[in-house]
């Protein structure tokens, strides 16, 4: 039993510690002293005010940055404001981002509502997905976004390539030294005069199936995705919780108590895993190690699903403990049918069973660090 134990705390541990520097998490985290490395932090309010020298990795419910960043920026949250200087790339996702800087390099934002204003540079290309994108600022680089609808009031000093299904409207400073490539449903009426300085081409978005076609061709695929997918849960859930059950319950507790700080450790895991993995990649002693992570990170990713189907469960049901394991099953199974059934919602469906699958992983790792010191404490471990 010590020996599964160990390995199971390896294997959920190795990812989540590797290359943290300066490890920030709370309910509210406030960085105001100077940091001289790498940053992590992940809680539901983080406020950053003061420089950071290498690169930053932050999420959370509301994230406010006032600050430079050295390298690169990855960022998460709700709500996402972003001043200051980042000197590589900027990847950064959010219900509603705005973003003030001066961008080194590329820039990758996902998000519902993302404003770039006037004083803003980004000195490379700018890639986008979006509900509603605005540019205001200067663009070395190209644009290309697939969005609902584009406002362009900024300078783009290559080209454009953008996928709307709505429409693209032009400011009285809007500039496109280069090609503007469009697709939608409908050309656009005109463009102002010398606006855009190359070629224009557009490329109608084709409906090859009526509106009652596809929605009968969509619900049967669908059906037939959302069955498979439950029983495969059900299956995996049914040894999970059958063996671990304590382990299960505790890491839900951690889960619900403590939601915005598991979801920032989860975004950690997602994001950090991988470059360690790379990491020992490069390195001829490291690949075994690379393989490990590799593995152990889909196998995490799975794990999560079945997490977050339980937190789902045990929110409507109340078990405890002691309850039955046909009690707590069928929690989990209520929680699995919620979890696959979000899929087909439009916009946010993905984004819900990504929250919840993350928010599951940072409360297992929690959990496992919780235990580990308990363990350490006792010189079990």
């Amino acid at each position: 039993m010590k020996k599964k134990l160990l390995a199971l705390l390896a294997l959920i541990l190795i990812p989540s510690l590797t290359f943290a520097y300066s490890f920030e998490t709370g309910e509210e985290v406030l960085l105001n002293n100077p940091i001289n490395n790498d940053l992590y932090s992940a809680g539901g309010l983080v406020q950053l005010t003061r420089d950071v020298q290498g690169d930053a990795y932050i999420a959370g419910g509301k994230v406010d940055i006032d600050a430079n960043v050295q390298e690169d920026l990855v960022a998460t949250g709700g709500d996402l404001t972003f001043i200051g200087d980042i000197g590589g790339d900027a990847r950064i996702a959010g219900g509603n981002i705005r973003i003030t800087a001066n961008i080194d390099e590329d820039l990758f934002a996902a998000g519902g509502n993302i404003d770039i204003l006037g004083d803003s540079t980004i000195g490379e290309d700018l890639t986008v997905a979006s509900g509603t994108l605005t540019f205001n600022g200067v663009l070395e680089g190209n644009l290309k976004a697939a969005t609902e609808a584009v406002i362009i009031n900024g300078v783009i000093n290559g080209s454009a390539d953008i996928s709307t299904a709505k429409d693209i409207s032009f400011g009285p400073d809007a500039k496109i030294n280069g090609d503007l490539t469009y697709s939608s449903a409908e050309e656009m009426e005109s463009i102002p005069e010398g606006v855009v300085a190359g070629e224009v081409t557009y490329t109608e978005k084709e409906i090859l199936l009526t509106e009652e076609e596809a929605r009968k061709i969509g619900k049967g695929i669908l059906a037939g995705i959302s069955i498979s997918r439950i029983l495969s849960m059900l299956f995996a859930g049914l040894f999970l919780i059958w063996l671990l059950r304590f382990f299960d319950h505790n890491t839900v507790q951690i889960a619900l108590n403590s939601t915005f700080k598991s979801l920032g450790v989860g975004f950690l895991f997602l994001v950090l895993t991988p470059i360690a993995a790379f990491i020992f990649l490069v390195s001829a002693v490291g690949m075994p190690l690379s393989a490990i992570l590799v593995a152990s990170y889909f196998i995490l990713l799975y794990i999560g699903k079945l997490i977050a189907a339980l937190i789902i469960g045990m929110k409507l049901i109340k078990v405890t403990e002691k309850d039955s394991f046909l009690r707590v099953y069928g929690a989990y199974a209520l929680g699995v049918v919620i979890f696959v059934l979000i899929s087909p919602i439009p916009y946010i469906g993905w984004i819900l069973k990504l929250l919840l699958t993350l928010i599951g992983i940072g409360a297992l790792i929690l959990y496992e660090l919780e235990l580990y010191r308990m363990l350490h404490k006792k010189k079990m471990v």
